[in-house]
């Protein structure tokens, strides 16, 4: 069935005020991909770690429940869109364009928010608790555009990211030949927020 010139008439309203409320999201998009950077980069302290948990709480459900929103507070535009396509591929590049639009703006919103609620209360729970040292044995050290040290712990890769002056003298050196010094403190779950670390080759 192809559209209605009323239907027609009725997406080109829509899409004249979208290119309007089109501004108005871009600012705000930008301005979330800031604080997101911000954050990530001054505030977001580096961890040890891997649990369920995590993905499950602060990953796919608010990942899910922003993307119900996002859908719920774009519904009449996407309804118009949907409606007035007239092909089955087309419908199907639509749904497929506007689920990539709405993980990324519910990743960058939703998910965002409820990782910065866990992080600021892992830093409680973990500066009440005591340092603990770690000695990983590393796998690999990067020395290219994101210097750092990966190593194993408690099963999982981990890496700890720095600046190219802390990996440098250990460019030559044999990676399981190095170990990954770390002092700690353990958060919620099976984090442990990193307060401290060096590198020393084993001579």
């Amino acid at each position: 069935m192809g559209s209605t010139p009323a239907r027609t008439a009725e997406k080109r309203k829509s899409r004249a005020s979208e290119k309007k409320l089109g501004r108005k999201h871009y600012v705000w998009i930008i301005a979330l991909l800031v604080i997101d950077l911000v954050y990530h980069t001054f505030f977001d302290p580096p961890i040890l770690g891997h649990d369920y948990r995590y993905t499950g709480y602060v990953v796919v459900l608010p990942l899910l429940f922003g993307m119900g929103i996002l859908a719920y507070y774009r519904r009449e535009f996407l309804g118009i869109e949907w409606t007035t396509s007239k092909s089955p591929l087309l419908k199907a590049i639509l749904t497929l364009y506007y689920l990539f639009q709405g993980v990324f703006l519910s990743f960058i919103s939703f998910v965002f928010l409820a990782h910065v609620v866990w992080s600021e209360t892992n830093k409680a729970v973990a500066a009440k608790g005591p340092t603990v040292d770690i000695l990983c044995k590393a796998d690999k050290i990067a020395t290219g555009r994101n210097p750092g040290v990966y190593f194993q712990f408690a099963g999982h890769t981990e890496k700890l990211s720095c600046a190219y002056a802390v990996v440098a003298p250990f460019k030559a050196a044999k990676a399981s030949d190095c170990e990954v010094a770390i002092t700690a403190q353990k958060g919620i779950w099976n984090y442990y927020l990193v307060k401290d670390w060096t590198m020393e080759a084993n001579h």
